[in-house]
């Protein structure tokens, strides 16, 4: 595996567009286990990437009793200093209603050098 990191990134990728956000997860470990090869987090290397899913909702919608779901302006606070947002898709989770989700990507400054 020349790039532990690209690949656990294809493999969410993957799982995100089929609206499966945690199958990405165990086929990590099973390729993983499978090849030989060292999951990008054991590297013990800062990851300049930082998903983030969560169940969205209007910022004229009610707050729950806790900070999910989150509205677009909420989300945008997970930016920071050298982390900003490369990508955002707002999903449906199949569900009785559907389940509005956002599925944010942040990227940090220094994801250019890897």
């Amino acid at each position: 595996m020349s790039d532990p990191r690209a690949h656990a990134r294809e493999l969410a990728r993957e799982s995100i567009a089929r609206v499966d956000l945690t199958d990405w997860f165990e086929r990590l470990y099973s390729a993983s286990e499978r090849d030989g090869f060292r999951i990008s987090w054991v590297d013990l290397e800062p990851n300049p990437y930082l998903a983030v899913v969560a169940r969205s909702r209007r910022p004229e919608d009610p707050h729950g009793l806790m900070r999910w779901p989150l509205t677009r302006t909420e989300l945008d606070e997970f930016a920071a200093p050298g982390l900003e947002l490369g990508r955002l898709d707002e999903v449906l989770e199949p569900g009785d209603p559907p389940i509005p989700r956002f599925v944010a990507e942040f990227v940090g400054e220094f994801a250019a050098s890897r």
